[in-house]
């Protein structure tokens, strides 16, 4: 599947965690954080090209999804009613 656009990412991360029961959702999220977009910027800009390196990382988090990794880790933030909480990694 070629993937030229941001939906064309969303459609190409729907199929792959639909089988794990991620709601797409999850993805989305991923992508609007990565690229800095509220949920209407990610509309506005679905039909563009995605950039070869913004694909290979939403790919990878995509990957990191079907593992049952919460979004929220993997992007390193989390909406709550207070201000930017980030998540830190422990080793």
């Amino acid at each position: 599947m070629a993937i030229n656009t941001y939906q064309e990412a969303l459609d190409w991360a729907s199929l792959l965690l639909a089988p794990h029961q991620i709601p797409i959702e999850d993805a989305a999220y991923v992508l609007e954080v990565r690229q800095n977009w509220t949920p209407t910027q990610r509309q506005l800009h679905r039909n563009d090209a995605i950039d070869a390196a913004v694909l290979t990382q939403f790919q990878a988090d995509v990957n990191r999804l079907v593992q049952h990794e919460p979004a929220q880790y993997i992007v390193g933030q989390a909406p709550f009613l207070v201000a930017g909480l980030t998540f830190h990694q422990r080793f």
